[in-house]
């Protein structure tokens, strides 16, 4: 019979050896991961503490605004809010609800709070409903309602006092 280590592949001279460098090479390799996690988050925690600090630095760098500029921006802000006030549609849907048998007494817009508040006196209750449900079917008023009745007499006049408040669309 033939010798046949002469087709068998050779066997290594320090297999020992050869193992102990691929365990050597997988710790190091493993070890590398490792520093560039701890690197990876280090950068992300300081990313983080910058943003923060940046953060900080922008609400602490604001202008302080002198008396007189204050004042100024306050009446800026009144100026744009009577702007912006829809008196165009309040005074449409008021003149709309009109009836002889309403006196208005008063009228008090509350620019804030966007709503408006009406005195007045009526000859009768039945007016009195006619009148807010007319106010409420007007597209410009939302919440319209009847805050104060009181009957009032004068000699023999008797008339009822109101007032009605009603908030605006938009």
């Amino acid at each position: 019979m033939r010798d046949l280590k002469s087709y068998l592949r050779s066997t290594a001279k320090y297999p020992l050896l050869l193992w102990l460098i691929a365990a050597l090479a997988l710790v190091v390799s493993i070890g590398l991961c490792w520093l560039a996690f701890q690197q990876h988050r280090s950068i992300e925690q300081g990313a983080a503490r910058n943003n923060k600090l940046l953060a900080l630095q922008a609400t602490t760098n604001l202008p302080v605004l002198s008396q007189a500029d204050q004042i100024n921006l306050k009446r800026w802000s009144q100026l744009t809010m009577e702007r912006d006030f829809p008196w165009p549609a309040i005074f449409t849907a008021v003149e709309k609800a009109a009836s002889p048998e309403i006196e208005l007494l008063q009228f008090r817009p509350d620019k804030p709070n966007r709503s408006i508040a009406l005195s007045g006196e009526a000859k009768n209750h039945k007016a009195l409903v006619i009148y807010l449900s007319a106010l409420a079917a007007q597209p410009a008023l939302k919440n319209v309602y009847l805050l104060h009745l009181q009957t009032v007499q004068r000699g023999t006049l008797e008339t009822i006092a109101f007032e009605i408040r009603a908030t605006l669309v938009n």
